[in-house]
């Protein structure tokens, strides 16, 4: 039986009169819904399990990405700079051709506090602790209650 049909069985059955016979299927149903309930957490641990073996093959997937990305550059850099040196700006080899050119034009910050007030786009977050706690100590804050919720908590 999956877990509602258990669930379903156990409520119909609790709302009859409460004889020695009923309370004893009671108490099998609970038993069965107790075992499904720890199956049903042993479900959950194995997600667990693949979703932290999955989150850690991304983190290693990144780092490798990175070092390439990284090296990649540093690679581009080298040969730029020794085309500079030789003062070569194209290169016909083979299937490539290697040129410098210019990339395009790019903004440099050199001091920000400085850079007028239009040009800065200004951002925030809302700090959800401190309206919790100001809540907490009886402030009424327009926009914003405090709520209560459920979830199942395994241990």
């Amino acid at each position: 039986m999956k877990l509602y049909e258990i669930t379903d069985a156990y409520l119909s059955l609790d709302e009859v009169e409460k004889t020695e016979d009923v309370i004893k299927v009671l108490d099998g149903i609970k038993d069965e819904f107790d075992k499904k309930a720890e199956n049903t957490v042993k479900v959950i641990r194995n997600f667990e399990a693949d979703i932290q073996a999955l989150r850690d093959e991304e983190k290693r997937l990144a780092d490798k990405r990175k070092s390439l990305e990284k090296k990649k550059e540093d690679l581009k850099e080298y040969l730029y700079f020794n085309m500079e040196r030789m003062k070569v700006k194209k290169i016909n080899a083979g299937i490539f051709d290697i040129n410098i050119q210019k990339n395009p034009q790019s903004i440099k910050i050199l001091d920000e506090a400085i850079i007028p007030e239009k040009y800065k786009i200004a951002s925030y977050r809302i700090d959800k602790k401190t309206l919790k706690d100001d809540i907490k100590d009886g402030l009424e804050i327009e926009g914003v209650s405090l709520v209560q919720t459920e979830g199942v908590r395994i241990r």
